[in-house]
C-alpha cells in the first residue's frame, strides 16, 4: 500500500498524471480501459489511487481561479472516475463503496453541483453504479439523487437528459431488486428457513424492512 513511509508502486505517478491530465481523450481512455483492468488485477489499487489524489499538492485541489481552478477540476474528475470504477467492480475501501461519511457526501455534492455537465454526470454515476444489485440504496444516496434532479430537470441538452435517464434507470432498478431481496429474506426468516449450510436466515434490519414496505 502507498502509505507514508512505504514505497509507492512504479505505476502510481504516471497513472495519476494521466487521469489528472488536461487532455480529455487521454483521461477518458485511461478511465475507460486502464482503471477497470487495474481494479481487477490489483483490487487495492483503487483505494491507493484515491488516497494519492487526496494527498495531491494543494494547488491541485484548491482552485484559486485560472490554472488553479482547472487543476482542481481535473483532480475532482479523477477522483470521481476512481470511485466509479471502485463501485462498479466492488473493490476499494468502505468509504469509496458507500455513501456513509460526511467527507464523501461533501465530495459528491461538489461533483453533483459542478458547472460542467460531464462532472455532474460523473457524480450521478458514482451513486447509481453499484456492483451488488441487492445492496439497498442508503437514505443519503436517495437524498443526493433528489438534489440532483431538482438542479437538472430543466436541462436543454437531449444527450444529457438521455444519459441521466440511463443512470437513474439503473438506480431505480437497484432499489426494486434490493427491496425484493429484503422482503424475501424477511419472509424466509419469519418461516425459519435455513440456508444451504443449515443456518437460519436472519431477518434484515427492521428499518430496511419498514422502508421497502
Amino acid at each position: 500500500e502507498a502509505k507514508a513511509g512505504r514505497r509507492k508502486p512504479w505505476w502510481m505517478k504516471p497513472l495519476v498524471e494521466a487521469i489528472t491530465s488536461n487532455d480529455v481523450k487521454l483521461r477518458n481512455a485511461m478511465c475507460s480501459y486502464a482503471l477497470p483492468v487495474l481494479a481487477r488485477v490489483l483490487p487495492k489499487s483503487m483505494e491507493m489511487l484515491f488516497e494519492e489524489l487526496q494527498e495531491a499538492p494543494a494547488g491541485r485541489r484548491e482552485g484559486g481561479g485560472g490554472e488553479g481552478e482547472q487543476e482542481e477540476d481535473e483532480s475532482l474528475w479523477a477522483m470521481t472516475a476512481v470511485i466509479k470504477v471502485a463501485r462498479r467492480t466492488g473493490v476499494g475501501s468502505e468509504e469509496m463503496l458507500s455513501v456513509s461519511s460526511e467527507g464523501m457526501v461533501r465530495f459528491l455534492r461538489r461533483a453533483l453541483s459542478h458547472v460542467e455537465d460531464d462532472m455532474r454526470l460523473n457524480g450521478l454515476e458514482m451513486i447509481c453504479m453499484q456492483a451488488k444489485q441487492t445492496e439497498a440504496a442508503t437514505r443519503r444516496e436517495v437524498e443526493l439523487v433528489q438534489d440532483f434532479l431538482l438542479l437538472n430537470m430543466k436541462s436543454s441538452s437531449s444527450h444529457y437528459r438521455q444519459r441521466c435517464m440511463e443512470l437513474l434507470k439503473k438506480f431505480f432498478t437497484r432499489i426494486r431488486i434490493s427491496s425484493q431481496h429484503i422482503l424475501t429474506q424477511a419472509r424466509k426468516a419469519e418461516k425459519g428457513t435455513r440456508d444451504e449450510k443449515g443456518r437460519k436466515i436472519e431477518r434484515p434490519d427492521e428499518d430496511r424492512v419498514r422502508i421497502v414496505r
